[in-house]
């Protein structure tokens, strides 16, 4: 069995990805000048298998296991990723989530360690709107959930009564762990990817691009930490957003921020390379972020995420 330990870490202010969030880290890294190197990582998002929520909807709990079908949809993946490098596997406190974890660990050659993050879970829909649902209550259950349009717009910032979070909640919870494992995982890019800075314009995105019929697991920038986080359809849609309008400014007249309805499929998974660095000395910003995708998430209308806007 993999080893499976709880991440506990201190909480990071939003706009400071140096501050540690592991348990080893405790000292600060100080602040650069401009001419600083880049640092990057390489994220894979992987939803987990098929669980009972998925055949049985609302009845089966907020909690629900794999099903017989999860389960071998699971040992599929796990068995193309037998051989991909990983410096670290996360996954969320829901079992349908680390059971998928435990398997991709035990078919890993090097049996990652399972780290469970409640930072990834879910969206907490509240008690109410579940039990509205099984009562057969869709209407009222949908507006409890916030899961209708205001003005052509799903509400980011209605909260489901009861205990639940908003879009924007979980949102936060994204950015706290996308700036936690920059802070504690991106290296310098210098000679592992490309000349100069090894900065995203150095990056020859179509080296490491991943062919989208039959992508390949293990293909990936030498000498550089790979993270997966295994977790949840919401949850990775609101990474995936929180990344991809990072550098969007409210009233930009150069794209327009729409939802992009990303979907993951169970065992579905996309790959992404990350860079982080301090700003200019006259930015007001506390830090420069971009990202590329090496597989893209696609839309529930089956257009590639990547295709919509030109960054």
């Amino acid at each position: 069995m993999p080893k499976v330990y709880l991440e506990d870490y201190d909480d990071a202010a939003d706009d400071d990805y140096r501050r540690p969030r592991s348990l080893t880290a405790t000292s600060r890294i100080c602040h650069r000048p401009h001419n600083a190197k880049w640092k990057c990582l390489v994220l894979s998002l992987v939803r987990h298998g098929q669980a009972s929520s998925n055949t049985q909807g609302w009845r089966a709990g907020s909690d629900s296991p794999l099903t017989s079908l999860g389960h071998t949809e699971v040992e599929s993946l796990a068995l193309a990723w037998s051989n991909v490098r990983t410096s670290k596997l996360v996954s969320s406190h829901l079992q349908r989530a680390v059971s998928t974890a435990k398997i991709i660990s035990c078919a890993n050659v090097s049996h990652p360690p399972i780290w469970i993050d409640r930072t990834v879970e879910e969206q907490l829909t509240g008690a109410l709107a579940p039990k509205l649902f099984i009562e057969g209550r869709t209407k009222e259950g949908s507006v409890a959930l916030g899961r209708v349009l205001v003005d052509g717009k799903m509400p980011r910032d209605h909260v489901p009564p009861e205990g639940g979070e908003s879009l924007d909640m979980v949102a936060q919870r994204a950015k706290k762990f996308l700036l936690g494992i920059l802070s504690t995982h991106a290296v310098e890019a210098t000679g592992c990817i490309g000349g100069g800075r090894g900065g995203p314009q150095e990056f020859d995105l179509e080296m490491w691009r991943l062919g989208r019929e039959e992508p390949e697991p293990g293909k990936m920038p030498p000498g550089i930490p790979h993270v997966v986080v295994v977790s949840h359809n919401v949850f990775l849609g609101e990474l995936y957003e929180l990344m991809y309008y990072w550098n969007w400014k409210e009233g930009s007249s150069e794209r327009k921020r729409e939802k992009l309805w990303c979907h993951w499929n169970n065992t579905a998974w996309t790959r992404h390379m990350l860079w982080i660095r301090d700003p200019p000395p006259d930015s007001s910003s506390s830090f420069e972020f971009d990202f590329v995708d090496l597989l893209p998430p696609t839309r529930k209308d089956g257009v590639p995420a990547c295709l919509l806007n030109n960054y």
